[in-house]
């Protein structure tokens, strides 16, 4: 796979060649010094863009016998009254495809965001500023934010041109005897965040096969009855960081999640419930109409009023 980078810069061609190398892909890579045309102290995201898309337009125009051609960017966006460095990379395919996108973005201290607000140019200040606090330039290196931005614009290609799947998952509404519906947190979730009981279907599984066995398996019991199944199924991508992680980690690698919902009957104990510490951190009970309180995934907006057929 030829790729051609549209910068000479030696820092930022490593961090290509290791990003791409990272996920596992075999790249002969070339570069060439371009002209972005936008002025070189971008001080807001499309501005960022725009630098970036040039770049590996220039790219395709100087060299273009290639596969890809990428530009590699970074510039401030200003965040609550200061500024954060942001990254960000566009890749271009030989049917003309432009995909771009970012990758974490850093705080800056409020001293470098005054001085550049005062017209300073950020790198002068950069420097003089990691001087000055006897700070060591890696420690505050763009390497990774690099390489993030790097790896989700190639996982944005990936879904754009590509036949992707969906994840199946089954997820569990349960109820119990008095209308108190069972919610969960994931060890992986934030402490703010919760679901519905659920888990993937495995290989030539039914989903009522599935949602009983994941109910079992997370909390020690099999005191569960399918009640009903939805008509409504949630469809959701991933970030594009998430799979990225899975195609560096070698896992199978979905674009999102297709969920089946089912309305369970717990006819069991509270007792009963033991959930297994190593998926849940915490499982709550509580009445239908406050379920919307704890859902905080985009997904999730508007998912109780859409299951409502579970009722019916």
């Amino acid at each position: 796979m030829k790729i051609v980078i549209g910068t000479k810069n030696k820092y930022k061609v490593r961090v290509v060649k290791e990003a791409l190398k990272n996920l596992h892909l075999d790249v002969d890579i070339d570069s060439v010094e371009v002209d972005a045309v936008i002025p070189n102290q971008a001080l807001d995201k499309e501005t960022i863009k725009k630098r970036v898309v040039n770049q590996a337009l220039g790219a395709r125009k100087a060299k273009p016998k290639a596969d890809f051609w990428i530009g590699l960017e970074e510039g401030l966006h200003e965040h609550n009254k200061g500024y954060h460095l942001v990254t960000f990379a566009c890749l271009l395919d030989k049917n003309g495809g432009q995909y771009v996108d970012e990758g974490e973005e850093i705080h800056l201290p409020d001293e470098i965001s005054r001085r550049v607000k005062n017209k300073e140019l950020f790198g002068d200040v950069i420097r003089e500023y990691l001087k000055d606090n006897e700070i060591d330039k890696n420690s505050i290196t763009r390497f990774s934010h690099f390489t993030r931005a790097i790896e989700c614009t190639y996982v944005e290609y990936l879904k754009q041109t590509t036949l992707m799947n969906f994840r199946q998952r089954i997820s569990a509404v349960v109820m119990d005897k008095n209308e108190n519906f069972l919610i969960v947190q994931l060890t992986s979730y934030g402490e703010n965040d919760w679901n519905f009981s659920g888990g993937g279907i495995e290989e030539g599984e039914k989903p009522e096969e599935a949602v009983l066995r994941e109910l079992k398996e997370e909390f020690g019991t099999d005191k569960f009855e399918v009640v009903k199944r939805s008509e409504y199924k949630a469809v959701y991508d991933w970030p594009n960081w998430l799979i990225a992680s899975d195609i560096i980690n070698k896992r199978k690698i979905f674009r999102g999640q297709e969920v089946t919902f089912f309305l369970i009957k717990f006819f069991g104990q509270k007792k009963d419930v033991k959930p297994d510490p190593k998926e849940l951190r915490k499982v709550k009970w509580v009445k239908y109409s406050d379920i919307k309180k704890y859902f905080n995934f985009p997904w999730q907006i508007g998912l109780t009023d859409k299951l409502r057929d579970l009722f019916d």
